[in-house]
């Protein structure tokens, strides 16, 4: 507490964790007040240094040990519209350009992917169909490299012959 008042956050954050790291060790048995104490300072630092988000998981730390903690509902919902101010900032930053807005509607776009999903199973079973069938030619009696002999034998043939003649 006495880093906070000095504003020294970084230190307090420092101080908070390490005490935290002392509470969690079941040896300690450390009271739940003491670790709530620890999860608010530290998450006061935080939001001090600019860490909304690790301060808000820090708040809801000590609401899941204290649900009733006036104190730490009003500094979680001062760390919300700190998130919120951020995140609007954040999305004008960007102009939209990440918003994907093509005149589809997110159903629309749901169902297109999934269409896509069913024709790549669909392509990939007909895929397996036709492994299996060519297995099962390939398994079946001889295998085709001998039925291809078989068949060109007449055409070896004629092609003696014609070297026969020509010479």
């Amino acid at each position: 507490q006495v880093y906070l008042r000095l504003d020294e956050h970084s230190s307090a954050e420092d101080v908070c964790t390490k005490a935290l790291t002392i509470a969690d060790l079941p040896k300690n048995a450390v009271p739940s007040a003491l670790k709530a104490k620890a999860h608010f300072r530290r998450a006061v630092a935080r939001r001090s240094l600019g860490k909304s988000e690790e301060a808000r998981e820090d708040l809801q730390a000590v609401l899941r040990l204290q649900p009733e903690h006036a104190e730490v509902l009003k500094e979680l919902a001062v760390v919300k519209s700190q998130l919120a101010e951020k995140h609007k900032q954040q999305k004008a930053a960007w102009g939209g350009f990440l918003q994907k807005d093509c005149g589809h509607s997110d159903r629309q776009e749901r169902q297109r992917l999934a269409l896509e999903r069913r024709k790549e199973r669909l392509r990939r079973a007909e895929e397996r169909q036709q492994m299996e069938g060519a297995f099962d030619k390939l398994s079946k009696g001889k295998m085709l490299y001998a039925a291809r002999e078989k068949e060109m034998e007449p055409v070896r043939k004629k092609e003696e012959e014609k070297k026969q003649t020509l010479e």
